[in-house]
């Protein structure tokens, strides 16, 4: 029979955090789903836990894998998916009994694509309600941070996902939430909103990306912002509206994520290294200023340009 939820789990040497996790997962009360471990080649003990869980309970499948990053271990999941609707939970957190329940009403009640919900970090409760729940809107809110851009919130039908082609970049692994999103939300989805917070979103995970700064992570987060340009072109492009804003957002964005001492992580050994094709000739041009020792420079005047242009576009078209 097919599950009515699919829950996806991205595992990479989480044996700590993982036996906690998973253990939420199988005490819901909602007990028609299945749940799919994608052991990221993790070398730690984290693969044998899945396969100690999965002999316990035929709802789970686990599936080993190289390590190819977050957005290659959410895809395995994804396209193993037999659920009506999905939803990812990361291996260092945990989720309350009555998360999948809830959700699954509100979702078939409202006929509903996606389910947003609250949640907590680190036990502080996390408002993401959005300001309305027109699609549109909910993409503006993600860009201007006014909500968390998380994947693992919310359940979506996966007809959404299959229907428009939709699925994570592989070479994407710091972010990839907010762009999966913006797709998702460019596709016009029906999206209902609950007021109440089941998950539990920790911190404290060692290898996770959001904690470790070196090179890999900055190295990330440009791909990141050059992966998030093409899809709000896109989604602006099918949209007609003005591209000036997807332009002063992305150049709002690139000047909060970056600082002088991310540049110097990002060029020491002098690793990557990066084709203008990929970033745009401006962002090239700002990353070999970096990659040959005017890090605070290359930062400095990127902010200072961007924040002229925009001042000046602002008063041109009175925004």
């Amino acid at each position: 029979m097919t599950p009515k939820i699919s829950v996806i789990v991205p595992i990479y040497n989480a044996e700590k955090y993982l036996p906690k996790c998973l253990d939420s997962i199988l005490a819901q009360t909602f007990t028609d789903f299945e749940l799919l471990l994608i052991n990221d080649g993790s070398f730690d003990n984290s693969g044998k836990i899945c396969d100690e869980y999965a002999k316990e309970d035929d709802r789970i499948r686990v599936f080993h894998k190289e390590n190819g990053g977050v957005s290659s271990a959410r895809n395995v999941g994804l396209y193993n998916t037999k659920g009506i609707y999905s939803t990812h939970v990361d291996s260092d957190d945990w989720i309350e009994p009555n998360m999948l329940q809830d959700m699954y009403e509100k979702i078939v009640s409202d006929n509903s694509d996606i389910v947003m919900a609250d949640h907590y970090c680190d036990d502080k409760y996390v408002k993401q309600k959005p300001g309305s729940l027109n699609p549109e809107n909910i993409i503006d809110d993600i860009l201007k941070y006014k909500i968390v851009s998380c994947i693992w919130n919310i359940l979506v039908k996966n007809d959404l996902y299959l229907e428009h082609n939709i699925s994570f970049c592989k070479t994407i692994n710091y972010g990839e939430d907010a762009m999966i999103l913006i797709e998702l939300f460019s596709n016009n989805p029906k999206v209902s909103y609950l007021p109440q917070a089941w998950y539990h979103y920790s911190t404290h995970n060692e290898y996770s990306i959001t904690r470790i700064n070196n090179k890999e992570k900055c190295y990330n987060r440009i791909k990141f912002l050059s992966g998030l340009r093409s899809v709000l072109q896109k989604y602006h492009k099918n949209k007609s509206t003005d591209a000036f804003e997807t332009k002063l957002r992305l150049d709002i964005l690139y000047s909060e994520l970056f600082s002088g001492e991310e540049y110097k992580l990002l060029f020491p050994a002098n690793k990557y290294h990066y084709a203008w094709r990929q970033f745009g000739i401006k962002d090239f041009l700002f990353l070999k200023l970096a990659e040959n020792g005017f890090y605070t420079f290359s930062f400095r005047l990127h902010k200072k340009l961007s924040n002229i242009k925009s001042c000046l576009k602002i008063i041109k078209f009175g925004l």
